[in-house]
């Protein structure tokens, strides 16, 4: 399904890239809503984690053509994303396609690029799960400070998209997030800050859509014993 994002007048189909570890090339489509021309420079970068935090990292794997781009008003510009060799790694392989918008040339400004806005598309490289992705993961609460956070291990070779999460404690609900609440990639571990100050006792799951299919689980807490 091709899904669409809105952001200022850029518009960008899909908003997600897979591609098959023997494909050699994808697409996305730019298309500027707006009445003045856009200019952009595009970049593909490896993708990890920390528990806290996405880590970028330059990577000549993916290549994304052309890596600049100029779209006038009502325009589109097609990207494609090249695969110089085919993925040999067994899973999935996570990268992110960062589009900056910037600033029209200017001879009067000095050199440098004024970026303007800043897109980012998830781009995942590898054959498709045998197993659905929420099997493979490990949901927990922990110490954060003197707060706590929701921690999310995956144990699996591929991503898992969490959306729409709350927590279930002793039957009254905590809404963490509606909507997109982040990934955390194969082999990976998230946590993010409760807004709220949980009971660690008595019986805590979690409701969520992982991938998009309504998962419901139960939720440990580590209470330092």
């Amino acid at each position: 399904m091709a899904l669409q994002a809105h952001a200022a007048s850029l518009q960008i189909s899909p908003v997600i890239l897979n591609m098959d570890g023997a494909e050699r090339a994808t697409s996305m489509t730019l298309r500027n809503e707006g009445a003045e021309p856009i200019y952009g420079q595009v970049r593909v970068y490896a993708w990890r984690q920390t528990t806290t935090e996405d880590v970028l990292q330059e990577t000549a794997a993916l290549v994304a053509s052309p890596p600049m781009i100029q779209i006038a008003p009502g325009g589109t510009q097609v990207v494609r994303l090249l695969q110089p060799e085919a993925a040999k790694r067994p899973g999935e392989a996570s990268y992110r396609l960062i589009i900056d918008e910037i600033a029209p040339p200017d001879p009067l400004r000095a050199t440098g690029v004024q970026v303007r806005l800043r897109y980012s598309v998830p781009v995942f490289v590898g054959a498709a799960p045998q197993i659905p992705a929420q099997r493979h993961l490990t949901w927990s609460l922990v110490r954060d400070g003197r707060d706590w956070a929701l921690r999310v291990d995956n144990s699996g070779a591929h991503r898992a998209q969490l959306s729409d999460v709350a927590l279930v404690v002793n039957g009254k609900r905590h809404s963490l997030r509606d909507g997109l609440l982040g990934y955390v990639l194969g082999g990976s571990a998230r946590q993010w800050p409760l807004p709220f100050q949980p009971a660690t006792h008595g019986a805590i799951t979690v409701d969520a859509r992982v991938n998009s299919v309504p998962v419901q689980a139960d939720v440990q807490a580590d209470t330092g014993k």
